[in-house]
């Protein structure tokens, strides 16, 4: 009467079993209902390989970052390359021509045109003053070049005056002071007439400090 309480036991506990996973029941309890253990036996091993398979899957196939083609950003850094070689290319241009303009500007400032020319000395109080050159600057305006020589027995210190004629009759100044000139000796001077105009005469005067 026990073994069979126990037999009914058992047969109820392994009919739950079955209806919730696969198992390997005794021979003994299996033999009433085999084919019940077969499907069982069978969904598990469906149930398995499914999850084998989706598994690898995953695997096979991690998820990744959203990237930009390599195509797509090589374009981008040609793109960006080409753009700061123009603007290289650009500001060598502009230092080249601000270099041009320069060297002009110094070209033409540095050029004088003659226009008068005395080469025999005039004398002007206790100087000689001469050979004289009148130039004309990139402005317009005259420069005078000339020697200065003592021709007294006394040191010279003075204002030497340059008047420069033009147009009908005009007349404009230019001077410069000397110093200490001792009888005999010679300078060089050079003064510059801040007026615009081209003189077709010279003259000199001195005035002694």
């Amino acid at each position: 009467m026990i073994q069979k309480v126990r037999r009914r036991v058992k047969t109820r506990f392994y009919r739950v079993v079955l209806n919730r996973s696969s198992v390997d029941l005794p021979p003994d309890i299996a033999a009433p209902f085999p084919g019940r253990v077969r499907r069982v036996k069978r969904a598990a091993m469906i149930t398995l390989i499914a999850a084998a398979v989706l598994g690898t899957a995953i695997a096979a196939n991690p998820k990744r970052k959203h990237r930009v083609p390599p195509s797509r950003q090589f374009a981008v850094a040609a793109e960006r390359a080409e753009r700061r070689r123009l603007v290289r290319l650009a500001i060598v241009a502009a230092l080249i021509r601000r270099e041009t303009e320069l060297e002009n500007f110094i070209a033409t400032a540095s050029t004088e045109s003659p226009l008068l020319t005395l080469r025999e000395p005039t004398p002007a109080g206790p100087l000689a003053i001469g050979p004289s050159i009148v130039t004309v600057d990139f402005l317009g305006s005259p420069i005078i070049y000339a020697i200065v020589r003592n021709r007294s027995s006394t040191q010279f210190s003075g204002l030497l005056v340059a008047h420069l004629v033009y147009g009908a009759g005009q007349e404009s100044a230019a001077s410069v002071a000397v110093s200490n000139i001792a009888p005999g000796q010679s300078r060089r001077v050079e003064l510059l007439c801040p007026a615009v105009l081209r003189p077709t005469a010279l003259h000199w005067t001195t005035e002694i400090f």
